[in-house]
This record gives C-alpha cells, sequence and structure tokens, in this order.
C-alpha cells in the first residue's frame, strides 16, 4: 500500500482532517526517529483534536448566538465591586465536580449573567 493510496483515503470525506494531519506527522516522526506506534498515536490524538474543535465551532454556529464573548473581552469596570479573581476561578469550574451551585446575587442591570 503507497503513501498516494493512503492519502487519498485520508482525504475522503470520511476522514476530514487526517489527510493533512498525516503530512505533517510524517514530517514530525522522521524528524523525531518514532516508530510506527507512537506516529500512529500522534496522528490519531491530532485527529481527535481536531474533530473536538469542528464539534465546538458546528455547535456554537447551531446555537445562533447573536455575538460570541469571551471572558476577555469582558468589561471589568462594571459593576465596580466585581471580585475579578473570584469570577475568573469559577470559570475553572471546580464547584461542579465538588457538586455545588452558584448564584449571581445582585440589583437589576449589574451584570449577573456573564
Amino acid at each position: 500500500m503507497g503513501y498516494e493510496r493512503v492519502n487519498r483515503q485520508l482525504n475522503s470525506e470520511t476522514n476530514q482532517n487526517i489527510g493533512t494531519l498525516m503530512k505533517e506527522t510524517v514530517k514530525h516522526a522522521a524528524r523525531k526517529e518514532l516508530d510506527h506506534l507512537a506516529f500512529l498515536n500522534n496522528l490519531i490524538e491530532g485527529e481527535t483534536c481536531s474533530h473536538k474543535e469542528r464539534s465546538i465551532e458546528r455547535r456554537i454556529k447551531n446555537a445562533k448566538l447573536p455575538c460570541i464573548k469571551t471572558l476577555e473581552q469582558f468589561n471589568w469596570n462594571y459593576p465596580k465591586k466585581i471580585n475579578r479573581m473570584q469570577v475568573e476561578n469559577l470559570f475553572r469550574l471546580n464547584f461542579i465536580e465538588k457538586k455545588e451551585n452558584i448564584i449571581f446575587l445582585g440589583p437589576v442591570g449589574c451584570a449577573k449573567v456573564i
């Protein structure tokens, strides 16, 4: 089985990104003198990561959100009494593992919905 045949199969619709990844992975494996199993592992890891990224992108697109806002874009100057470190710590999601709830309290219009 030649490289061209494998590359054709990997670039088919069912293997969306693995064909592109293979080129880079082959070069990396040659430089690092990786064995076949390490090469295959790197290729599968790359495809898995790519698949997850495409899945997230598709879900965000299907959600039809009016705009995408990140934590970096949040205006930390309003409200004035917000504890930035505490809020950023919540985004580590440790409360889920501890089975805790998070409630934001405050008057109307003080950016409780982040």
